[in-house]
């Protein structure tokens, strides 16, 4: 978003960061309904209230989209040292 000049301000909320991102890489919309979740995750664990319990398998999976995201925006990501050279 940066690099696009995208401004999302300070935010934890992962749909919205999801939402503007859309708008630089559309192909980002094949997230939006799995990557909303993470957002209570981000923010849920950085505040000492009662939580509940994640199973195993909940975390795995908020794991395994977080990772298929930051996978995807990496291989999206232009290659700044050929762009440094045009």
């Amino acid at each position: 978003m940066t690099f696009h000049d995208v401004r999302a301000g300070k935010t934890h909320d992962i749909s919205n960061l999801l939402k503007l991102s859309v708008s630089v890489l559309g192909d980002l919309e094949q997230f939006k309904d799995r990557a909303g979740v993470l957002t209570t995750y981000a923010v849920d664990s950085r505040y000492p209230l009662p939580h509940r319990d994640v199973s195993k398998e909940e975390a795995a999976k908020a794991i395994g989209t977080a990772r298929n995201i930051y996978e995807f925006v990496l291989k999206s990501l232009p290659d700044l040292e050929k762009l440094s050279q045009e």
